[in-house]
């Protein structure tokens, strides 16, 4: 085991409860806040196993998700335009960044969760949020960023269970 291994699956493990956490907020901004600090995480476990796909388009999901922070903090539509832009520069860097089978991956996922982030309704972003993790868990496997594939499944668990308990009108953060 390299030293980048391990310290991409310790940054990975951080990401993974940041994010877990984020799920059981009820206020948009305070999702994409947490969002944004997970990214951080998630961008240097990728850069720690040198996988630039996933590296690049992680720290472009830290300015997507500080922006839109911005935005709701500050009770503001985003601006369609704004969503807009995000998916291109994903959709262009998947292609310019693309070198093997499965980095079609990441595009899609990051693809995804603009629009999931765009939406106003915590509720249906929980929903929204569901494939692009299934997606980019496949991804972590292919590139060997376990704790990153654990982080995404374990996310799927945590939007599962913060869908049933707001389903249920419950409260609070657990």
């Amino acid at each position: 085991m390299t030293v980048g291994f391990i310290l991409s699956q310790v940054l990975g493990v951080v990401a993974l409860v940041l994010v877990s956490i984020s799920y059981f907020t009820q206020k948009k901004h305070e999702f994409l806040i947490l969002q944004t600090i997970a990214n951080i995480f998630y961008a240097f476990a990728f850069l720690a196993q040198s996988v630039y796909m996933g590296c690049v388009l992680a720290f472009i999901a830290i300015f997507r998700a500080f922006i839109f922070y911005l935005y709701e903090k500050h009770e503001k539509t985003i601006p369609l335009l704004l969503a807009i832009l995000f998916v291109v520069l994903y959709f262009v860097l998947g292609i310019v960044l693309f070198e093997a089978w499965y980095d079609f991956m990441p595009p899609l996922c990051y693809i995804l969760c603009t629009i999931a982030f765009y939406i106003k309704n915590i509720k249906v972003t929980r929903y929204v949020m569901l494939f692009p993790n299934v997606c980019m868990g496949l991804y972590n496997v292919f590139v060997a960023t376990y704790a990153s594939a654990l982080l995404d499944f374990v996310e799927m668990v945590a939007i599962t269970c913060a869908i049933i308990k707001y389903k249920n009108g419950h409260t609070g953060i657990m």
